[in-house]
């Protein structure tokens, strides 16, 4: 989403709610699929379904559909997975561990006030069903993957992929702040504002690199079956700053793993005090972000509560030692796609 479509989509976001819900919105999906089960449905926060099908080979899918007059952030967010799906079709990461890939895009359609998602529907089991030391290896394999694909796509196919710029943050931080200051009332804030820019402009001494960052590869969105890993909804996926996978899921795999862990993951992706530096303000500025729009009762909300009340404690993750560089080896890989 650009930034015309961002601030578009929260308007529409508050129309929805008030004036696009259409209390009849009936699921208006492809005849040959048959409902199983409903994982998500229609409400009026949001005209968005999501379940599981199967069509009449015995194949299963889940689909997803969006009904509105609208075009709120759940249209884009379902727009953009599908353009994803498509775009990386046949792409799988191999080495001589795993097999990493995104589910199979079957069809997607739009026609007037819906849009239509068909994708394969994975069965295979969620990341947190797994002990912490395979969910860290798992986290490193596919943010390492990622990093990967990014260099491998070709530039045609980069122009096309939503980007999201550095400076756009720079200019809405002010207001997240803002916000939070409101709901939360502690001059704390003001300290995390000059801590952002502090660390946004040390990062500015070095190249910003731009890769293809997920931005919700919580343990929910990875999905394991055998060596097989798949990284399901890249319905918020852009080109962004390196980095910005790890900052956005950080609290939670502090809280998760272990701090000892996390430094680890770290080490390994941010091998250059210009890169921890970025990390750093980008750890913020999400974190930030979530205290901004998320309900006060949910579960992100209070997990990033709890890592900022120990900022300085996380703060020294970002600067151990062992800043040594980390060259990507095509060896032993096998990219298809």
């Amino acid at each position: 989403m650009n930034t015309y479509r961002i601030f578009t989509a929260k308007f529409n976001n508050f129309s929805e709610k008030y004036i696009g819900y259409e209390k009849n919105s009936v699921l208006n999906v492809p005849q040959q699929y048959y409902l199983l089960k409903t994982l998500k449905n229609f409400s009026r926060e949001d005209g968005s379904f999501v379940g599981i099908f199967r069509n009449k080979s015995d194949k299963l899918a889940l689909i997803k559909q969006y009904i509105s007059r609208f075009k709120t952030r759940s249209y884009y967010h379902i727009r953009n997975e599908a353009f994803i799906l498509n775009l990386l079709s046949g792409w799988i990461y191999k080495s001589n561990t795993v097999q990493i890939s995104f589910p199979k895009l079957y069809k997607s359609i739009e026609s007037k006030h819906t849009f239509t998602l068909v994708s394969e529907y994975i069965d295979g089991l969620p990341l947190t069903k797994f002990p912490n030391t395979q969910i860290q290896e798992t986290l490193k394999n596919v943010l390492f993957s990622l990093r990967v694909l990014s260099l491998n796509l070709s530039d045609t196919k980069k122009r096309n992929i939503p980007r999201r710029h550095f400076g756009m943050l720079m200019i809405t931080f002010p207001y997240l702040i803002l916000r939070v200051l409101i709901r939360e009332k502690s001059h704390f804030y003001l300290y995390l504002l000059y801590q952002f820019y502090k660390y946004m402009f040390l990062a500015f001494r070095g190249k910003i690199n731009y890769v293809l960052a997920h931005r919700d590869l919580y343990p929910r969105n990875i999905q394991l079956k055998g060596k097989k890993i798949v990284i399901l909804d890249p319905e918020m996926m852009v080109y962004s700053a390196e980095g910005t996978d790890l900052a956005i899921v950080l609290p939670y795999y502090i809280n998760k793993l272990g701090k000892n862990k996390v430094a680890e993951l770290i080490s390994e992706f941010s091998t250059t005090s210009q890169k921890r530096h970025l990390l750093a303000a980008l750890t913020i500025f999400y974190s930030i972000h979530t205290l901004a729009v998320e309900p006060l009762a949910h579960a992100d909300y209070n997990r990033v509560l709890k890592f900022l009340s120990s900022y300085k404690k996380w703060e020294v993750l970002f600067f151990k030692s062992g800043l040594n560089d980390v060259t990507l080896r095509h060896t032993h890989l096998n990219i298809i796609g």
